[in-house]
């Protein structure tokens, strides 16, 4: 029988996604007493104690009936939407904003400026790149996160809208995002940013683009600050965390599987435009590296700030060992993602 998350009609995305939110606005309204008791999940990581909303958010997460190896990316980009703009991903910040549509190779690459309230002109910039595997996250997943970002760091961001997959697979998000960057060093000055103070950054798909990005630009183009939050690092190998994680801890084998194949089904994963981990790390710019313990992708996050080490680049490791894969856009759930932001946006400020 076929699953209902195959449904491709984007009315029935809609209603499944509502009803998905619905569930979890309700199940994670449990008194904490009760959550305690009925969560899900080791109760250390590392020797550390995960929260009690943590656990419970897990034992939730556990009921949810995707079928990801069969669902379609409209209804995962519309259960993904309904979570992320909703309370669950943290407060609202009101700030003014600016959209623009900046030329891409193919088409116009929808961005959006966020302007901090007490701005000083110049001002550092970040260039945020969403998560999202590629293939569900857009600039609407990412808005209050980055929302966030802006008012602790006082720094401009700059999010895009870049291609996703499997419309537009590999490298169309690369293509993209080479643009917006580019876009963004010709116009500092109507941007009223700082061209020497100016970041590149992401989570996830986000940062590992970040990653390539950084590699791939002449010297003279490269930013003063790479930030890679949970970055994918090396996809032709299945290392520890990712079989210590498969399942449970919101990001699984099956969904990564699943993203890859949308995004670049019958590629090389060796090359470093997919797998920065084998790419050229000389004159790195200085980086954030954020690992949280309980990824599949930490190990190969590790892997990655070790090469840059090596490579005589500055680093800043930011490790969380009771944090999940995707953790900044569930800060309206879970207390320690919103202390985690900012201290992201501390390390930002005097990178930057």
């Amino acid at each position: 029988m076929k699953s209902p998350l195959s449904v491709t009609s984007p009315v029935a995305d809609g209603m499944l996604a509502g009803l998905r939110l619905r569930f979890l606005r309700t199940a994670l309204q449990t008194p904490r007493v009760l959550a305690s008791r009925l969560g899900w999940g080791p109760r250390k990581n590392e020797g550390v104690a995960l929260s009690p909303e943590l656990r419970w958010l897990l034992r939730v997460l556990s009921w949810d009936p995707a079928d990801y190896a069969s669902a379609s990316p409209g209804t995962l980009r519309s259960s993904f939407r309904a979570i992320a703009t909703s309370e669950m991903s943290g407060p609202w910040i009101d700030l003014q904003t600016e959209d623009f549509l900046v030329d891409g190779n193919e088409s116009k690459i929808a961005t959006r400026v966020y302007t901090p309230r007490y701005a000083k002109h110049p001002s550092p910039l970040i260039f945020w790149m969403h998560g999202g595997g590629w293939v569900i996250g857009s600039i609407e997943t990412h808005d209050r996160f980055c929302r966030q970002l802006c008012e602790a760091t006082g720094a401009i961001v700059v999010a895009v809208d870049y291609r996703l997959a499997p419309e537009s697979p590999f490298p169309a998000a690369l293509d993209d995002v080479r643009s917006v960057w580019s876009w963004i060093r010709h116009n500092t000055d109507e941007l009223g940013a700082d061209p020497s103070r100016l970041a590149i950054g992401g989570d996830s798909a986000g940062g590992q683009m970040t990653s390539v990005l950084c590699q791939e630009l002449p010297l003279e183009e490269r930013p003063a600050l790479q930030i890679l939050c949970y970055a994918g690092a090396d996809f032709t190998v299945i290392r520890e965390s990712r079989k210590r994680f498969e399942k449970g801890f919101l990001l699984d084998s099956v969904l990564i599987d699943w993203f890859l194949t949308h995004y670049a089904r019958g590629r090389d994963w060796s090359v470093p435009q997919l797998s920065p981990l084998y790419g050229e790390l000389a004159d790195q710019p200085p980086a954030l590296v954020v690992t949280a313990g309980l990824d599949p992708l930490l190990d190969e996050g590790l892997a990655y700030l070790e090469l840059l080490e090596n490579s005589g680049s500055h680093t800043v490791h930011q490790h969380l060992p009771c944090m999940i894969h995707g953790f900044i856009t569930w800060t309206g759930v879970l207390p320690g993602a919103a202390i985690a932001i900012d201290d992201m946006a501390t390390h930002i400020r005097e990178m930057l």
